[in-house]
């Protein structure tokens, strides 16, 4: 589900009940209490360092599967940029990191 428009709480909503946890459970693990974890399921965004604790929780990658897309495949090199209309700039931030795709031969 690549989209523009995510609704970032329903689908960690979605996944917590896959996983067969309950709000108390969810929430231990993740070191919230449960009305946080309530206004989680409510929230149209998140803070990237909790959503990578959940997604590890969860054993799911929501930032790969619902906020990256990949682009320009058949060079050597892997483009990656994000759903929300940003495309990468001229020149890559310092901690940047530009991975070469490896042949599956």
């Amino acid at each position: 589900m690549k989209s523009d428009k995510i609704h970032i709480g329903s689908l960690i909503r979605q996944k917590v009940k896959e996983k067969s946890l309950s709000v108390t459970q969810f929430a231990k693990f993740i070191n919230l209490s449960r009305g946080a974890v309530y206004n989680i399921y409510e929230s149209t965004s998140i803070d990237i360092n909790l959503l990578r604790k959940i997604s590890d929780v969860l054993d799911y990658d929501f930032i790969e599967k619902h906020y990256v897309k990949r682009t320009n495949m058949d060079s050597d090199y892997a483009i990656i940029t994000f759903l929300d209309g940003n495309a990468i700039p001229e020149t890559l931030p310092e901690n940047s990191i530009l991975l070469k795709k490896t042949n599956k031969n």
